[in-house]
């Protein structure tokens, strides 16, 4: 349907509210024209001309990332009385989410995740939206051994994996810059066997696993990334804390270093195929 409007902007109404809109262009002097792909369908509430206009504006705050949590960040929003919220998926109410919060699932990846805001003392609403994205991965599994059996689906996310185990070299050239900038190890480790005769490229030795996620974060903030392992909010920096160290946190959404899952380590040894 022509709506008759004629410049590169339009400001909807409340006719609007539940269809979809495009924008036909044309040039003089050619023939025929151009039309976009519509909009998802406008959301909104209808105007009430004897109640005041609801203003301000509501944003969506946390990870966009399937399994996280959004809130409605309604800090800015205006009018008065009760609150009330729906949430949809591409422009669809999802039915019995009316809440602040809104945890994502599996069918929100890569789609437009609204929440309507109406207060009861305002016409109108004010609506805040965020695209969700999903870094992981669905593996079926084949075969009857390790993780990647035949009947499950393992999801893994997007991951880069050193070709080969962490050197001494490399794991003693961070651990001394990691005493320098405030981080502690309860192991210096050693040259692949322990051997007195030294041969370049030989795996790091006599560690522990506290060590190992210290260093990864030591790693990390030598390379300019974000610490991936963390406790209670804070970067763990000294493996001699066995406490902080055994209820670490792993935040995989972080890119810094870390070690990998079992799942993530077999995919990689199977040559990145789970039935070999």
């Amino acid at each position: 349907m022509n709506i008759g409007a004629n410049s590169p902007t339009y400001t909807t109404v409340d006719s609007d509210i539940g269809q979809t809109i495009s924008v036909e262009v044309s040039r003089a002097r050619y023939s025929g024209s151009i039309t976009s792909a519509p909009t998802a369908p406008i959301e909104g509430v209808p105007i009430d001309p004897n109640l005041p206009a609801l203003t301000g504006t509501v944003t969506i705050t946390g990870i966009t990332q399937v399994g996280y949590t959004l809130t409605a960040n309604i800090s800015a929003l205006g009018g008065s009385g009760t609150i009330s919220y729906q949430w949809k998926r591409n422009g669809t109410e999802i039915s019995g989410k009316t809440s602040l919060t809104y945890a994502l699932v599996l069918e929100d990846k890569n789609t437009t995740i609204s929440v309507v805001v109406t207060r009861a003392n305002n016409s109108g609403s004010v609506t805040g939206s965020a695209y969700i994205t999903d870094p992981w991965y669905m593996i079926e599994g084949s075969g009857t051994e390790g993780v990647f059996i035949a009947g499950r689906t393992v999801r893994t996310p997007h991951y880069e994996i050193a070709q080969y185990e962490t050197t001494w070299e490399l794991w003693k050239e961070v651990y001394f810059w990691g005493q320098i900038y405030g981080y502690s190890f309860s192991k210096t480790g050693t040259d692949g066997e322990g051997q007195y005769d030294y041969i370049e490229g030989r795996p790091v030795t006599e560690i522990t696993w506290r060590d190992a996620i210290v260093w990864c974060n030591a790693y990390s903030e030598m390379k300019g990334l974000e610490p991936v392992y963390t406790y209670n909010g804070s970067v763990i920096r000294n493996s001699n804390e066995g406490a902080v160290c055994d209820n670490a946190t792993m935040d995989m959404t972080k890119k810094g270093y870390r070690l990998p899952t079992e799942a993530e380590w077999e995919f990689a040894a199977r040559g990145r195929n789970q039935s070999d």
